[in-house]
């Protein structure tokens, strides 16, 4: 893999910002190779260029919170077909807050978005369709010496999405609904 990145960043009171360029180029991308019989083994053949900019910003609130934006727009290409990629997304980004609310608790909030992303060739289905997805934490450290607890929902609005599968396979791969985790940290 060759890879090429510039980038250019500033600072100035409470805002931090960055823009970036990067360009890659890789040989021997995994990927269904036909065998006589009709089937399809998985090997090494071909190649790709993936190039695009990333932009962030991140803009200080108050004493300790944050908020924050970043977007990717990727293009990508094929070196045998010179078709985009499969199963990439051109678009993708975050938009967040990071906020303390007491002493001791923190709560984020983190929206994720993606575009849709292009089927293989040769898959008469439609494109995967965008998403957005909410996810929530909220953080209590030091509730005793040494003790964190952490919430965390994901696909906090029950978005129903799914990652493409291969034409060979009927329907897509369903991803998870909300889902909530709780963990406890214990520092000795």
């Amino acid at each position: 893999m060759r890879t090429y990145e510039a980038s250019i960043g500033y600072t100035t009171g409470g805002t931090e910002g960055r823009i970036s360029y990067f360009h890659n180029n890789f040989d021997n991308k995994i990927q269904p190779l036909p065998q006589p019989s009709g089937l399809f083994i998985f090997g090494n053949r071909g190649g790709a260029t993936v190039q695009g900019v990333e932009a962030e910003v991140k803009r200080r609130v108050g004493l300790a919170g944050a908020a924050y934006a970043n977007y990717t727009y990727q293009k990508t290409e094929d070196a045998e077909t010179h078709r985009e990629l499969a199963d990439v997304a051109a678009h993708k980004g975050n938009v967040g807050v990071d906020l303390p609310l007491l002493k001791h608790v923190n709560v984020n909030a983190n929206l994720f978005l993606i575009g849709k992303k292009p089927r293989a060739l040769g898959d008469p289905r439609k494109d995967t369709p965008g998403y957005a997805l909410l996810d929530v934490t909220v953080i209590a450290g030091e509730l005793f010496k040494g003790l964190e607890v952490r919430g965390s929902v994901h696909n906090l609005l029950d978005k129903e999405y799914a990652d493409p599968l291969p034409a060979t396979v009927p329907g897509d791969l369903p991803r998870e609904g909300r889902h909530v985790m709780v963990e406890a940290l214990y520092r000795f």
